[in-house]
């Protein structure tokens, strides 16, 4: 048996595939692709919650963090 915790980046994934138990990788792919082909048929727009420069900030409040433990 193949477990599998399929990380799809950005995306929610179905509790199938999420915590599914495949027979094998081949049983595991097909879910995949089936998921994907049924997300890909009515896509979404991904929706900033932060502007850019509020991502800069914490880009560079996280640099000068990681720069003061060297």
């Amino acid at each position: 048996m193949v477990r599998a915790h399929v990380n799809l980046t950005a995306m929610e994934r179905p509790a199938d595939i999420r915590r599914g138990a495949f027979k094998n990788v081949a049983e595991l792919k097909s879910a995949i692709t089936e998921y994907l082909e049924n997300h890909n048929a009515d896509p979404k727009p991904f929706i900033w919650t932060k502007s850019a420069g509020q991502i800069l900030e914490k880009v560079a409040r996280a640099e000068q963090a990681l720069e003061s433990q060297h």
